[in-house]
Protein backbone atom coordinates (compact mmCIF):
# COMPACT_ATOMS: atom_id res chain seq x y z
CA UNK A 1 0.00 0.00 0.00
CA UNK A 2 2.67 2.56 0.86
CA UNK A 3 4.18 2.72 -2.72
CA UNK A 4 0.77 3.09 -4.06
CA UNK A 5 0.61 6.74 -1.41
CA UNK A 6 1.72 9.07 -3.51
CA UNK A 7 4.02 7.91 -6.07
CA UNK A 8 4.48 11.52 -7.71
CA UNK A 9 5.37 13.11 -4.78
CA UNK A 10 2.74 15.66 -4.73
CA UNK A 11 0.79 15.63 -1.54
CA UNK A 12 0.99 18.26 0.98
CA UNK A 13 0.64 18.09 4.76
CA UNK A 14 -2.49 20.28 5.50
CA UNK A 15 -4.31 21.12 8.74
CA UNK A 16 -7.74 19.62 9.27
CA UNK A 17 -9.03 22.77 9.19
CA UNK A 18 -7.68 23.45 5.68
CA UNK A 19 -9.68 20.64 4.16
CA UNK A 20 -12.72 21.47 2.66
CA UNK A 21 -14.51 19.30 0.79
CA UNK A 22 -11.94 16.13 1.22
CA UNK A 23 -12.91 12.88 -0.86
CA UNK A 24 -10.73 10.35 0.59
CA UNK A 25 -8.52 9.74 3.52
CA UNK A 26 -6.52 6.25 4.33
CA UNK A 27 -6.42 5.16 7.57
CA UNK A 28 -2.93 3.09 8.48
CA UNK A 29 -1.68 0.74 10.87
CA UNK A 30 -4.97 -0.13 12.78
CA UNK A 31 -4.58 -2.63 15.55
CA UNK A 32 -6.62 -5.50 15.44
CA UNK A 33 -8.66 -4.98 18.73
CA UNK A 34 -9.41 -1.36 18.17
CA UNK A 35 -10.66 -2.46 14.17
CA UNK A 36 -14.15 -2.98 15.35
CA UNK A 37 -14.45 0.01 17.17
CA UNK A 38 -12.83 2.43 14.89
CA UNK A 39 -15.32 1.00 11.82
CA UNK A 40 -18.52 1.09 14.13
CA UNK A 41 -17.67 5.03 15.06
CA UNK A 42 -17.10 6.11 11.47
CA UNK A 43 -20.00 4.04 10.23
CA UNK A 44 -22.57 5.53 13.21
CA UNK A 45 -21.23 9.39 13.93
CA UNK A 46 -20.54 10.20 9.98
CA UNK A 47 -22.62 11.34 7.48
CA UNK A 48 -21.66 11.60 4.03
CA UNK A 49 -19.10 8.75 3.75
CA UNK A 50 -18.22 5.29 2.81
CA UNK A 51 -15.83 2.72 4.10
CA UNK A 52 -13.61 0.14 2.63
CA UNK A 53 -12.79 -2.31 5.09
CA UNK A 54 -9.12 -3.70 4.17
CA UNK A 55 -8.85 -6.40 7.58
CA UNK A 56 -5.95 -8.29 5.94
CA UNK A 57 -3.91 -5.84 5.76
CA UNK A 58 -5.08 -3.54 8.99
CA UNK A 59 -6.08 -0.19 6.84
CA UNK A 60 -9.40 1.45 6.04
CA UNK A 61 -10.47 3.76 2.81
CA UNK A 62 -13.11 6.70 3.87
CA UNK A 63 -14.27 8.19 0.96
CA UNK A 64 -16.80 10.74 0.11
CA UNK A 65 -20.01 8.68 -0.49
CA UNK A 66 -20.68 8.04 -4.26
CA UNK A 67 -17.20 8.58 -5.29
CA UNK A 68 -15.78 6.00 -6.66
CA UNK A 69 -14.47 4.24 -9.95
CA UNK A 70 -17.87 3.36 -11.02
CA UNK A 71 -19.08 6.37 -10.45
CA UNK A 72 -15.77 7.76 -11.89
CA UNK A 73 -16.42 5.55 -15.15
CA UNK A 74 -20.16 7.55 -15.68
CA UNK A 75 -18.95 11.00 -15.10
CA UNK A 76 -16.51 10.30 -17.85
CA UNK A 77 -17.55 8.49 -19.93
CA UNK A 78 -21.67 8.82 -19.44
CA UNK A 79 -24.38 7.11 -16.83
CA UNK A 80 -24.99 4.19 -19.85
CA UNK A 81 -22.52 3.50 -21.17
CA UNK A 82 -21.29 -0.23 -21.57
CA UNK A 83 -17.40 -0.89 -20.27
CA UNK A 84 -15.46 -3.57 -19.33
CA UNK A 85 -13.19 -3.73 -15.73
CA UNK A 86 -10.27 -5.63 -14.10
CA UNK A 87 -10.17 -5.10 -10.66
CA UNK A 88 -8.42 -6.83 -7.54
CA UNK A 89 -9.54 -5.07 -4.56
CA UNK A 90 -12.40 -3.93 -2.64
CA UNK A 91 -12.02 -0.73 -3.59
CA UNK A 92 -13.05 -2.41 -7.37
CA UNK A 93 -16.80 -4.04 -6.30
CA UNK A 94 -19.15 -1.45 -7.40
CA UNK A 95 -16.94 -1.07 -10.90
CA UNK A 96 -17.00 -4.46 -11.48
CA UNK A 97 -20.60 -4.84 -10.37
CA UNK A 98 -21.97 -2.50 -12.64
CA UNK A 99 -19.24 -3.55 -15.74
CA UNK A 100 -20.73 -5.18 -18.61
CA UNK A 101 -18.05 -8.28 -18.11
CA UNK A 102 -15.79 -7.93 -14.98
CA UNK A 103 -12.70 -9.80 -14.04
CA UNK A 104 -11.53 -9.85 -10.51
CA UNK A 105 -8.07 -11.02 -10.41
CA UNK A 106 -7.40 -13.06 -7.55
CA UNK A 107 -5.83 -11.40 -4.48
CA UNK A 108 -4.87 -13.49 -1.30
CA UNK A 109 -6.09 -10.57 0.62
CA UNK A 110 -9.33 -10.29 -0.64
CA UNK A 111 -12.71 -12.69 0.09
CA UNK A 112 -14.25 -12.74 -3.50
CA UNK A 113 -16.80 -15.23 -3.30
CA UNK A 114 -19.49 -12.68 -3.27
CA UNK A 115 -18.41 -12.30 -6.54
CA UNK A 116 -19.59 -15.28 -7.67
CA UNK A 117 -22.92 -14.20 -7.75
CA UNK A 118 -23.14 -11.52 -10.11
CA UNK A 119 -23.13 -14.11 -13.54
CA UNK A 120 -21.32 -11.03 -15.49
CA UNK A 121 -17.81 -11.36 -13.17
CA UNK A 122 -15.50 -13.84 -13.87
CA UNK A 123 -12.61 -14.60 -11.22
CA UNK A 124 -8.99 -14.86 -12.93
CA UNK A 125 -5.65 -15.86 -11.66
CA UNK A 126 -3.39 -13.10 -10.58
CA UNK A 127 -0.82 -14.43 -13.76
CA UNK A 128 -0.07 -12.54 -16.66
CA UNK A 129 -1.20 -15.37 -19.26
CA UNK A 130 -4.88 -15.51 -17.31
CA UNK A 131 -5.34 -11.44 -18.31
CA UNK A 132 -3.42 -12.29 -21.41
CA UNK A 133 -6.10 -14.87 -22.05
CA UNK A 134 -9.19 -12.67 -21.27
CA UNK A 135 -8.10 -9.96 -23.86
CA UNK A 136 -7.26 -11.95 -26.75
Amino acid sequence: LYQRIDPNRTAQSLHMDAIKDPIKAILLNIKSEEFATITNTLETESNGIELIHHYNESYIDVTAQGIDKHTTIQYILGAEVDYIAFGNDHNDIHMLNNATHGYFVSNANVEYQSFLKNPNIEVINNTNEAICNVLD
